[in-house]
């Protein structure tokens, strides 16, 4: 194939004819010689092909251009005067039609190109996947924060670059590693080019993340099994050889143009259960796995955004940007107290924090340098308060070289190197003793700044790089800039990966040695222009590539006509296949403990089942129990490995049809025995509203929706989660549409019962009730009642619990049929693995104590819970005040403020939750370490709820409970409920606590004032504010119902 355009090659015989033509005239002419066209190696790679493609559209026919004459109706010469009237009005009334539809059309576009700036749930961002491809994604989310991955940050004593026998042989170990991989995957992940890549540091996955100019975030997921491949016929055929693996394409930024181009991607430092995203539509997103939910963190106006990075710690964020700009933002403090420094004139590409000494940036700049700061140094800048300058917080560069030059400004520069063109990029590595650069002037540079160089409070003595080697980085327009990145694995010799305009990915050492290159024409034909290796496995390298010919020109695909191909690939030792790459990381040693082994590398496993009460199989599976294949498929990529008490005793009956009544601790996998039955029987029988689940509060019944989906994501199941405080209008259309599972709270229940048209749940055949003595008291008695007079009499009723009632009247309301009670544990009880205590103080001295705690515990995950939304607040507010990381969350707060402080402390950013009742049910927040009772429960099973949101799934956790001199009644009362089983004491340090005193109470006046501000009142809540109307409050959100307070009755008919 030609080197050259059509154009070049019409150009070049044009030429050839006229020196022709000259010669035969014998006229000289002064023509450009004619190019020899040198032989180029090219690759015998085919481009990957998509591993789905849509169905053909039919095109819609081109419009016909039409005058204005003939668009004219034709005029009766004859017609009346009244007619002519009555005809012109018409004309008018369409004119100002069209008119109005176009202004309404133009500002849809005009709002279509704004960037947003809202919270976006999964469905939102991912809105070109099928159903069945958003729940393999929130399958996939889901097993990827069942382990904590904190960043690895190396020892910067471990080893220093210099010539000896040490170093020799750790690059020797690398290149041994490193020296035999090959590409064993690769895929099509986007239509577009591939600005940025990062690695999931969980080990046992090969989780990508790309980023491309169009702000869309994909995700591949390597090792996941092929999907088969629909053609424009529809037809199903095998996806072909050369493609592996799963991705999705999730709109995180917008609009889809290269305004928004995703220019970095970093993973929550303290556990990788979310991903930090900074892109061209001037904003930084935060995508949580735990809640699906992506957040706003920080927006610039009409500055577009180059680079994020983040410490170990994951308290603060470092943001560079296009005007020569560094922003700092604590994220536990508002955005808008942010503080902009200007420390270049131009561009600052990157920005990279050192891992190990956080306060050391290093910045690369469009003007020529790469510069090291103390950001110690920054924030001792001054700020306005004389209100000079339009924002007080922001520092221009005529104010940094003021400070600069001054006495305090001394050492805030550390070091700067003048590059001899623009500094496309700069980062740290693990170790944080050394920095990599890339240039446009064909040179990587490599720095050492080890030794007590870091611990000085001067500027360096030097700032010459101890390495320099040749690369070219001419990437030109169509290409992705060279950005040479470290391998994040602190356990081996630093070492980077860069790609080349050879379709190569290059990996060289410290100090500049080329450790191994990765190439073969076979399967890369493209410019593997991003990279980005392993955390934790170091012979595990990706790139992504921009395809292009040595002219520079696009390559176009055979199949599909586009820009640019971005084609990603996995590289692996070629000792081993694919699937032994896959598997070998996994294998338990003989006789290793397996419990051990499967906390170690975060396969989720459920309980072993003890003193099951009639359990016939002595070793069941979930094959044994009779699920069909869809769902055991979904069981083991969901790592439930073994079915629990309540499971093995549940299903066998609930497969024969029975109505149920289950009775089951915390934690014990309640919602997956419900679940199976009914997906099932829907595989069976398909078609919509099929089941309906009822929960007493709005993040269970979110909860409970997102298992559906994820037990069901094989068959394609379509939930529908409908709560109070959320759009009843978008609710209606989902209602609509149909889905197989209606998930609901039962008072928005009923609202669309009642008022939603079309909207019946008369061919319902599964009715379950989740947390059902809840559900079956008397403040829901009503609204269950006139639930069940509009569903079928004809259908199979669940009921689950972990205190499940036995008085006949409230389970007469549930209108089972001839039911089966399944019953794996006592009426009122904890899991043995739970550690229960208490702490006596007197009534005033409550917050001191409290906070006791919370010091003491400083690095566990903590739920306190509160009996009111005041308590609840304060106690939030207090703990801030004291630097403590809290949360709270109550029925006052909005539902996307539940949604948003539930999906903060899943995902670790908050290590305390503050929290009412309306979080003590149901929920499954992984790795609570403690739970304290800042108000002892009035009812007992209240207890056993709260302290059941630790020790869960066969996790060891503490319950810690504040008694005063007017608790001792119901403490007693708790103990006796729970079969005479003694709290002990906690113990304390008194000291201690008297010390803490006249801080606490000072952070107490602060808590108080700051509600006074934001006008909530004090008392026991009984005065709350709706979050949107109609029947919410049936929903369960009154904290005080929630805690067995007793509330005014509501006259009949008062909405």
């Amino acid at each position: 194939m030609s080197d050259y355009s059509d154009y070049e090659l019409e150009r070049e015989a044009n030429i050839a004819k006229n020196r022709a033509l000259l010669a035969t005239l014998d006229v000289t002419a002064d023509l450009p010689p004619p190019k020899k066209r040198e032989k180029t190696a090219q690759p015998t790679a085919k481009p990957v092909q998509a591993a789905k493609k849509t169905k053909r559209e039919k095109q819609a026919p081109p419009p016909v251009r039409q005058s204005v004459r003939l668009r004219k109706p034709v005029v009766d010469p004859n017609e009346s005067v009244a007619k002519k009237r009555k005809r012109e009005k018409e004309e008018e009334e369409r004119r100002a039609m069209e008119e109005e539809e176009r202004l309404e059309a133009e500002e849809k576009a005009r709002q279509a190109k704004k960037p947003r700036h809202y919270d976006l749930d999964l469905q939102d961002v991912a809105q070109e996947l099928e159903p069945n491809e958003l729940s393999s994604l929130r399958s996939t989310f889901t097993t990827a924060v069942q382990t904590v991955y904190p960043k690895r940050v190396g020892d910067p004593d471990d080893l220093v670059i210099e010539e000896n026998a040490k170093e020799k042989a750790a690059v020797a170990e690398l290149r041994e590693k490193l020296g035999n991989l090959k590409v064993v995957s690769r895929a099509k992940v986007t239509q577009e080019r591939v600005y940025s890549a990062a690695y999931h540091p969980d080990p046992t996955k090969d989780l990508i993340f790309f980023g491309d100019n169009h702000g869309a975030l994909s995700i591949w997921d390597a090792r996941a099994p092929t999907e088969d491949v629909t053609d424009a016929d529809d037809d199903v055929s095998a996806a072909a050889d050369e493609t592996a693996g799963t991705s999705w394409r999730m709109q995180l930024h917008w609009p889809a143009s290269s305004r928004s181009s995703i220019t970095s991607i970093k993973f929550d430092p303290v556990d990788a259960h979310s991903v930090f995203t900074s892109a061209y539509d001037c904003t930084v997103r935060k995508l949580s796995f735990t809640s699906g939910i992506s957040t706003e963190v920080f927006s610039m106006d009409d500055t577009l955004i180059t680079c994020i990075d983040l410490p170990a710690a994951g308290n603060e964020l470092w943001i560079s940007d296009a005007a020569g700009g560094l922003t700092h933002l604590d994220l536990r403090e508002d955005r808008s107290k942010a503080r902009w420094y200007q420390v270049s004139d131009k561009k600052v590409g990157t920005v990279s924090i050192n891992p190990t000494a956080p306060h050391y940036l290093v910045a690369a700049s469009n003007s020529h340098a790469m510069r090291l700061w103390d950001t110690r140094k920054l924030r001792d800048i001054e700020v306005d308060t004389d209100g000079e300058r339009e924002n007080p917080n922001d520092f221009d560069q005529d104010i940094i070289t003021d400070y600069l030059g001054s006495p305090k400004g001394k050492g805030c520069l550390r070091a700067e190197w003048r590059h001899g063109k623009s500094v496309s990029s700069a980062y740290w590595d693990p170790k944080g003793k050394y920095i990599v650069s890339t240039c446009y002037d064909d040179l990587i540079r490599s720095w050492d700044f080890s030794g007590s160089i870091l611990k000085s409070n001067t500027t360096f003595p030097s700032s010459r790089p101890f390495s320099q080697l040749r690369h070219d980085c001419q990437t030109g327009r169509w290409v992705t800039v060279f950005k040479a990145q470290w391998s994040p694995n602190p356990d081996y010799y630093p070492h980077f990966t860069i790609g080349n305009m050879k379709r190569s990915l290059d990996i060289y050492s410290g100090r500049g040695e080329l450790v191994a290159r990765l190439a073969d024409p076979t399967k890369i034909s493209a410019v593997q222009a991003v990279t980005c290796s392993h955390p934790s496995v170091v012979d595990r390298v990706a790139s992504a590539g921009d395809p292009v010919n040595h002219s520079g020109k696009v390559t176009y695909d055979s199949t599909i006509i586009i820009k640019s191909i971005p084609y990603s690939h996995l590289y692996l030792p070629t000792d081993q296949t694919f699937d032994e790459c896959c598997t070998s990381f996994t294998q338990p040693s003989p006789g290793a403990n397996l419990l051990e082994y499967f906390a170690q590398t975060g396969l989720a496993i459920m309980p072993a089942p003890e003193e099951a009460s009639t359990s016939s199989v002595p070793t069941p599976t979930f094959k044994s129990l009779g699920l069909i294949d869809p769902l055991l498929e979904a069981l083991e990529q969901l790592n439930f490995k073994t079915p629990t008490d309540i499971q093995t005793e549940a299903l066998p009956h609930a497969l024969q049809g029975r109505d149920i009544i289950g009775v089951a601790s915390t934690g014990s996998g309640k919602t997956a025995a419900f679940a199976l039955p009914i997906l099932q029987k829907l595989w069976e029988e398909p078609r919509g509203l099929f089941a309906c689940v009822l929960a007493p509060t709005r993040e269970l019944a979110y909860q409970i929706s997102q298992q559906f989906e994820g037990l069901g994501a094989a068959m394609g199941v379509r939930c529908a989660t409908i709560v109070g405080g959320m759009d009843m209008m978008s609710q209606a259309v989902a209602l609509a549409k149909r889905p197989h599972i209606v998930v609901a709270t039962p008072g928005r229940l009923n609202d669309h019962l009642e008022n939603t048209k079309g909207f019946s749940l008369r061919g319902l055949k599964f009715l379950v009730m989740d947390e059902a003595d809840r559900l079956l008291d008397m403040d829901f008695g009503p609204i269950i009642d006139t639930i069940l007079k509009a569903i079928p009499r004809e259908r199979t009723t669940y009921l689950f619990s972990a205190t499940m009632t036995t008085k006949v009247q409230k389970l007469q309301r549930a209108s089972l049929s001839n039911p089966v009670r399944v019953e794996v544990s006592e009426k009122y009880s904890t899991v043995s693995t739970l550690l229960q205590y208490y702490l006596f103080m007197p009534l005033p001295q409550k917050d001191v104590h409290l906070i006791y705690l919370a010091n003491s515990l400083t690095q566990n995950s903590i739920i306190i819970f509160t009996r009111t939304v005041h308590d609840a607040q304060r106690v939030s507010i207090m703990l801030r005040t004291l630097g403590f990381p809290a949360v709270p969350l109550h029925g006052q707060l909005s539902q996307s403020s539940r949604l948003g402080a539930l999906a903060k402390f899943k995902s670790g950013g908050r290590k305390v939750l503050v929290a009412t009742d309306v979080a003590s049910r149901g929920l499954d927040i992984p790795h609570v370490d403690v739970v304290i009772n800042y108000d002892v429960p009035t009812h007992s099973k209240d207890y056993i709820h709260r302290v059941g949101r630790t020790a869960r799934a066969g996790r060891s956790g503490k319950s810690i409970t504040l008694v005063t001199q007017y608790d001792v009644e119901l403490i007693q009362r708790i103990e006796g409920t729970l079969g005479g089983k003694q709290m002990e004491l906690w113990p304390i340090d008194a000291e201690e606590i008297a010390l803490l005193r006249e801080r606490v109470d000072e952070a107490g006046r602060v808590a108080i004032n700051e509600m006074k501000d934001q006008g909530m009142r004090g008392g026991h809540g009984n005065k709350r504010r709706r979050d949107g109307g109609g029947r919410d409050d049936r929903d369960r959100d009154d904290d005080v119902v929630e805690a067995g307070m007793p509330t005014k009755k509501r006259s009949k008919g008062r909405r």
